[in-house]
């Protein structure tokens, strides 16, 4: 049972071809910086029974990346609003909760609910629905986007990370009303509960939420592009092997991602 639920209607049909991609991998002869980047956000929570189907779902996606011209990019953020109802989430954070609600609002839905998949911040599905999720991803692929470019460098105490970000700069509305994201992700959590509507179960995670932040420092070059820094602590707990760097470009007034990367801690 979900919180805050809004019922949906019948999922979207898909190509065989597409569904067929769903739970396998597919070899193709594609870079991952050549395929077209998609932000896939999950809003769910550990309290929640509705929740790991989803978490299992764009685990299977970030894992087996179906769509040979698609690198899909997961953000798993956990919202706090079931923490007061038995079990409290150890990767929850209000952030999470007011994203999502940036979104219902934007998409004009009358309240929250997990577990929630916004694709490219374009469209918002229920998260453990495949179909409807790979429907809006491929709607999404077709969608233009501004080419960024994302370094990340460890600095010698180890914990401490200076990120570059390079976006094309164009004159598109959607690029000079827009804001520049930074998360970093962390992959394979496990999580034994204890209490509440999952007690008792094992739950796996992909692309966990750590940190995100709007980042503001940029300087424009003569080459055509913005340069962005930014510099992230990270966590001694966090295990670097796992972790993800994500940058995307966000429009201010829509909320449609435009443009992203992805990269590893070394």
């Amino acid at each position: 049972m979900t919180l805050r639920t809004i019922i949906h209607g019948t999922a979207t049909g898909l190509t065989a071809l597409a569904m067929a991609a769903i739970g396998s991998a597919t070899t193709s002869a594609m870079e991952p910086s050549e395929r077209v980047p998609i932000i896939v956000e999950l809003f769910t929570s550990e309290g929640c029974s509705s929740c790991p189907p989803a978490d299992s779902l764009l685990s299977r996606l970030s894992q087996t990346q179906p769509f040979p011209d698609v690198l899909i990019i997961p953000l798993s953020q956990h919202v706090d609003y079931w923490d007061q109802l038995g079990w409290r989430d150890r990767f929850s954070s209000p952030q999470f909760t007011e994203r999502q609600q940036a979104y219902a609002s934007a998409f004009d839905l009358p309240n929250v609910y997990t577990p929630q998949m916004v694709i490219d911040g374009r469209a918002a599905v229920v998260g453990s629905l495949k179909e409807e999720v790979t429907a809006e991803i491929r709607r999404a692929y077709a969608e233009p986007k501004i080419p960024m470019n994302l370094e990340a460098t460890r600095h010698s105490n180890r914990h401490e990370l200076q990120v570059r970000i390079q976006v094309k700069r164009t004159t598109e509305p959607s690029t000079i009303a827009s804001d520049v994201w930074l998360a970093i992700t962390e992959n394979a959590l496990v999580t034994d509960v204890m209490a509440g509507e999952n007690m008792f179960r094992r739950l796996r995670h992909t692309g966990v939420v750590r940190h995100l932040e709007r980042l503001t420092d940029i300087v424009h070059n003569s080459d055509g592009h913005n340069i962005i820094n930014g510099q992230v602590r990270l966590s001694p707990t966090w295990k670097n092997n796992q972790l993800r760097v994500v940058a995307f470009l966000q429009d201010r007034n829509s909320q449609r991602v435009v443009g992203a990367a992805q990269t590893t801690v070394d």
